[in-house]
């Protein structure tokens, strides 16, 4: 429904949206907020529990038993990872702009802690688990570009660390995070197309 309303001094019909509405295509938006969080909280308690595992079995490389690169746990990722691939949803607010360029950093603590689980795949496996990887990672680094490019993070709004010791614009953390995101994903690569020839010499 729309709700025109005239004004005589300007000539000039301005078309507004019933509340209603808005309302009612908003609703969506708090389960799709809770069903991202649910995904990162099982993915934080996943890692705490490889971290604890770790330190429990002197094991100080933080092997991973709990979050380990499979089709499930790149699926729980890709939906902890909607909000920085979303591009069609508006977030002008400070609140949004954090929350997409937080969860930038959230990819790069994850991608951080599936490493050492490469080393237990199979040939194939890790040749399918890195390819879904691939895809998932190289998908978020175009949209957040794309996001960069057209303004959706934006680089007006700033937030400081410390007392006013750093003052930077969304949209450069985001450039500093994808970066950081893209040379993990290269690392990765990297290992998986050395590991099977490392446990042949070993």
């Amino acid at each position: 429904m729309v709700v025109s309303h005239y004004y005589p001094d300007s000539d000039c019909y301005y078309y507004m949206e019933d509340k209603q509405e808005s309302d009612r295509f908003s609703k969506p938006m708090v389960w799709i907020g809770i069903y991202i969080a649910i995904a990162s909280g099982l993915c934080i308690l996943a890692m705490a529990a490889d971290l604890l595992h770790g330190f429990r079995n002197k094991k100080f490389w933080f092997p991973c038993k709990y979050l380990s690169l499979n089709a499930a746990s790149i699926m729980v990722i890709s939906i902890a990872m909607k909000l920085p691939v979303d591009l069609s949803s508006p977030m002008p607010g400070y609140a949004d702009q954090a929350a997409k360029v937080g969860s930038l950093a959230f990819m790069c603590t994850l991608m951080a802690n599936l490493m050492p689980s490469l080393a237990s795949m199979d040939d194939k496996t890790l040749l399918a688990n890195m390819i879904g990887l691939c895809i998932l990672v190289i998908t978020m680094i175009v949209n957040i570009c794309f996001q960069i490019n057209t303004g959706v993070i934006d680089n007006h709004n700033h937030f400081t660390i410390g007392v006013a010791l750093f003052s930077f614009g969304f949209a450069f953390v985001a450039c500093i995070y994808t970066a950081m995101i893209l040379l993990l994903l290269i690392i990765m690569i990297a290992s998986s197309i050395t590991i099977p020839t490392f446990k042949e010499v070993l």
